[in-house]
């Protein structure tokens, strides 16, 4: 979702049926307002406003923008008080209602907020109303309802490329992957060289797999917009999965120096474990950490790493009860703690945490694998054949399941 809580302009507030004949000193007073908010002087600009609504309290443009400023001086109540007063002036104008909307989603009410853009959308049916809808539709997870309003938006405007946009995208919620190529390529054939659509179609052929075409339209992207985060990130994704973990590192690297953000510290400190730099790795966890604390895979990882070096095993036992405190459903996060708890000696802890992630995820081959380890372990023979034979079922031909058929070999079965 594109949308951002904008002040509307007031060439824009002063079209349409809500549009009388202000008097000069008003409509001057405005123009001051709106020059005041384009200089984020809010105060400045709300003083100017108060005035206005004191000379004529059904002003509309002043209670859309004294709402939006409210909105941003966080009072939310009276934000909502100034957008029903201009509602209550008129409910049914197009542009009070497509602001109404966007304080609406800000709030995390996307259905009021659909309701207020439908209401717009029969004031003025424009197709820029339409891609506004659709794209709060495909935020619900409403794909088909999204897919019906982008492609209004295309009946009224047959060269709108945010329109094939997001029809793309609904195809390909919807696992249309043909429709959903058509109108990713339609949407760049308007607009060959804007990285709004370029982006969009390299990211679907990065998820069905198409390699080439996707690392063609990311560089295509980056030229357009070489600081773009977003983009730089997703690129990187491309080369993590296609086993260019430096390549990745280094597009991550430059994300985070423009945006630095917890997700692609943990994207680094995955990459950096799985080329065995250790203490590279460790470092993107705990920064990962500083960015957001509650970042439960950075925690995991974390302790995982720490208990692989057999090293600081209090410490990671302390970041795996957070991990599982922050996403408790989670079963790779309770294996983590089992095999914490297994390394300090205490294996009663460690079985009950293991029992209880094969509740949570009875198909992870991981936890029957440390499960038969930990009775085989214990002498318990018999249920460590069972847990490893059930490892072995649910992934037979991985380096886990040939690990489990050594151990039972060990076991003689």
């Amino acid at each position: 979702m594109l949308w951002i809580l904008i002040v509307l302009s007031a060439n824009l507030l002063l079209a349409g049926p809500i549009a009388p004949k202000y008097p000069i000193n008003v409509k001057l007073d405005f123009d001051k307002a709106i020059g005041m908010l384009n200089a984020n002087d809010l105060n400045g600009a709300q003083t100017q406003l108060l005035k206005i609504l004191s000379i004529d309290a059904r002003f509309v443009p002043a209670l859309v923008a004294m709402a939006e400023i409210r909105l941003k001086q966080g009072a939310n109540l009276e934000a909502e008080s100034f957008f029903q007063r201009a509602l209550k002036v008129d409910s049914k104008s197009a542009p009070i209602n497509r602001s109404y909307a966007r304080y609406l989603f800000s709030q995390g009410k996307l259905d009021s907020a659909a309701t207020a853009l439908i209401t717009a959308s029969r004031s003025a049916n424009s197709a820029t109303i339409q891609v506004e809808l659709g794209e709060l539709r495909l935020t619900q997870s409403k794909a088909s309802l999204a897919l019906q309003a982008f492609q209004q938006a295309a009946s009224l405007e047959p060269a709108n490329p945010f329109a094939y946009r997001g029809m793309g995208t609904a195809f390909a919620l919807l696992e249309k992957k043909v429709e959903a190529e058509a109108k990713f390529l339609k949407a760049v054939s308007l607009a060959p060289n804007d990285a709004a659509f370029l982006f969009p179609l390299a990211v679907f052929y990065k998820e069905q797999n198409n390699f080439a075409k996707s690392e063609e339209l990311f560089r295509k992207s980056l030229l357009l917009k070489p600081k773009d985060s977003t983009i730089l990130a997703a690129f990187g994704d491309l080369y993590a999965g296609h086993g260019g973990g430096p390549k990745a590192i280094e597009l991550y690297n430059q994300a985070n120096l423009l945006s630095p953000t917890a997700s692609i510290f943990v994207r680094i400190g995955m990459l950096q474990q799985q080329s065995a730099h250790l203490s590279e790795a460790e470092a993107a966890y705990r920064k990962a950490l500083q960015l957001k604390p509650d970042t439960a895979v950075a925690m995991n990882n974390l302790a995982f790493l720490l208990l692989s070096q057999k090293r600081q095993l209090p410490e990671a036992e302390s970041w795996a009860k957070k991990a599982i405190a922050t996403a408790p459903a989670m079963s790779s996060y309770h294996d983590t703690l089992a095999m914490i708890y297994q390394a300090q000696g205490n294996n009663t802890a460690a079985l009950a945490l293991l029992e209880k992630a094969a509740k949570l995820t009875p198909a992870n081959p991981d936890i029957f694998y440390h499960l038969g380890l930990l009775h085989a372990g214990r002498k318990n023979t018999s249920l460590a054949s069972t847990y490893l034979g059930r490892a072995i079922a649910l992934d037979p031909k991985s380096s886990l399941a040939d690990e489990a058929r050594r151990h039972l070999k060990a076991l003689g079965r």
